[in-house]
């Protein structure tokens, strides 16, 4: 996994990477470095957070906010 895909990865579960890093059991600073791609994000991480990110896309997809009623849609 990329620094890049694993900073999309945290949008698409919505979680900062304090909470990622409190999630991980990592400190703040280690999960810095891998969302800027200085250290490598572990295997264990990325076996983990890529089909968890894909999920919850696919839920979101699946599950869209309703509309505000008498409110014309956002183009």
């Amino acid at each position: 996994m990329l620094h890049l895909e694993f900073s999309d990865a945290l949008d698409a579960i919505g979680w900062t990477r304090a909470k990622a890093a409190d999630e991980l059991c990592q400190l703040p600073v280690t999960v810095r470095q891998w969302a800027t791609g200085r250290l490598p994000i572990p295997d264990e991480v990325t076996v983990w957070l890529r089909p968890y990110a894909a999920e919850a896309t696919a839920l979101h997809a699946r599950h869209l906010p309703p509309r505000r009623i008498g409110r014309p849609a956002r183009s």
